[in-house]
């Protein structure tokens, strides 16, 4: 199976194709610098806005991964807006005018996207089929999702990747989370909000999944089912001989953000999101639950050992 991942310098996109190079897969990752190829993975370089430079690499390819898009962790300035839309809306066409021109088309697009596009929720977790919310970070996850439909072509298969926050030990999100733990943070404003996530190891068997189930198109949800982040910072202070103490107030973290030239958005808005689609068809997350999840996170190797843990490159 041949994989092509745009955006595959970044943090998942290593994960993944490490994975799939182990499970034999042939990996090609586009990218705007030249890398050194490693066992079944190898580098095009691609400024991702011209389709030109990769018809030949998309012909006859199995599937297109498209992660292609800046880091939303900034402060929402104009310029910054604007190079957001543009990391993302670009590169998603450009792939899209780029298969048109193959004689044989990827057959599979699976589509990056984030669960961040439903609305805040403090109640019963949002499905496929839940409301959108409002705001600059749902505007654009919406346009990028737009963006793909309108440049899928008719003979490809389509997968849109609702994602949330992907706990791994090397990247993303959790070292921060786990830094904010041990010293004895257990939540954020006034509302215990809810913490929608999945592990890497998950995101990974699900990305295979998708791919090689032919019924598999349309939206999908990847997550896990939702804890509360004061029940995830506590369990990972515990797991750290920590005590979760102090629960940072909105003015605060407003401030902080401000500072840091971030969003308070980021850690305010409550995303409350599962998948229903998934568990119609039982799939089986190997974490399904944040216990398990931050037990393995908190046991397993540093990364000198990952390559030895018997988990790894398993279906």
């Amino acid at each position: 199976m041949k994989w092509i991942i745009a955006g595959g310098s970044g943090y998942i996109g290593k994960a993944v194709s490490t994975y799939l190079s182990h499970l034999g897969f042939q990996v090609v990752i586009l990218s705007r610098s030249n890398s050194e190829d490693y066992e079944n993975v190898s580098y095009h370089k691609w400024s991702g806005a011209d389709h030109q430079e990769i018809i030949s690499v998309l012909e006859g390819a199995d599937v297109v991964l498209n992660l292609a898009g800046e880091s939303v962790d900034a402060r929402y300035t104009p310029s910054v807006k604007e190079r957001l839309y543009d990391s993302r809306l670009i590169p998603t066409q450009t792939l899209g005018k780029a298969m048109t021109h193959c004689v044989q088309p990827p057959r599979t697009w699976l589509q990056m996207s984030t669960a961040t596009i439903y609305a805040d929720s403090m109640g019963e977790p949002w499905d496929e089929y839940g409301d959108l919310g409002s705001g600059f970070s749902v505007d654009l996850a919406a346009k990028w999702e737009r963006t793909f439909v309108d440049h899928l072509p008719a003979e490809t298969r389509g997968v849109l990747l609702r994602t949330s926050i992907v706990l791994g030990r090397d990247g993303g999100a959790y070292p921060q989370f786990r830094t904010l733990a041990r010293f004895g943070i257990r939540g954020f404003g006034s509302r215990n909000v809810k913490f929608s996530w999945i592990h890497e190891y998950d995101l990974k068997r699900v990305l295979v999944y998708l791919a090689k189930t032919e019924d598999c198109k349309g939206v999908y949800n990847l997550a896990a089912e939702p804890c509360t982040i004061r029940e995830f910072l506590s369990n990972s202070a515990s797991r750290q001989a920590s005590y979760p103490l102090v629960n940072l107030p909105e003015w605060m973290i407003e401030i902080g953000a401000f500072f840091l030239r971030t969003e308070s958005e980021l850690l305010l808005k409550s995303r409350n999101v599962r998948s229903s689609r998934l568990a119609d068809e039982k799939f089986e997350f190997r974490y399904p639950v944040y216990e398990a999840a931050l037990k393995e996170l908190e046991e397993r190797p540093d990364k000198s050992g990952e390559m030895r843990t018997k988990y790894d490159w398993q279906l």
